[in-house]
């Protein structure tokens, strides 16, 4: 690859980084049919946790994660935090992105994380790795894509995978992402 090739490269990165960033992504080239023009807009949520208290290790029933401490980037026109998610004020299909980094009391603790939807958990599951020793941090991400009606609220529920005890998560380290 030329030198020109990669400063054109790392250009267009920065580029996207600072869209992103704004909250709305333009992609060139794509919509408008017929070969150019136009483009689409990708409309982005990204919110960040403070909490480090909230203990997500609940006993059989779902805990939602406190993720929207934060607010890295928001378009407003297209979503609004509510409470621990984010609303999608219109409908259609959206991509969903979370992790979850967090902290077990002791060893032998895992999470099962999944979305929810206006508070019903649904679609895929994923589990965090278990700790083998005392202050090991365990890590879990999770993605999605779904179709949402309009003012639907997706929201990161946890609960107990493995073992007792509480997992708290590390502030500023765990997030929630909506693109539609």
């Amino acid at each position: 690859m030329s030198l020109q090739s990669r400063i054109s490269a790392l250009i267009g990165a920065i580029k996207s980084d600072l869209n992103a960033l704004a909250g709305r992504v333009t992609l060139e080239g794509a919509g408008g049919g017929g070969g150019g023009g136009g483009g689409a807009v990708v409309s982005c949520a990204h919110t960040r946790n403070t909490d480090s208290t909230t203990d997500l290790n609940s006993n059989g029933s779902w805990t939602t994660a406190p993720l929207t401490g934060t607010v890295d980037f928001l378009d407003a026109a297209a979503f609004e935090v509510s409470g621990s998610g984010i609303k999608c004020l219109a409908a259609g299909l959206y991509e969903l992105d979370a992790s979850i980094y967090s902290l077990p009391a002791n060893t032998s603790r895992a999470l099962s994380i999944s979305f929810a939807v206006n508070g019903t958990p649904f679609g895929a599951r994923t589990v965090t790795n278990r700790a083998q020793n005392s202050a090991a941090y365990v890590s879990g991400i999770l993605g999605e894509l779904v179709t949402l009606s309009q003012n639907d609220i997706v929201t990161v529920v946890t609960t107990k995978n493995h073992g007792y005890g509480g997992i708290t998560m590390f502030a500023g380290r765990c997030r929630l992402s909506v693109k539609k």
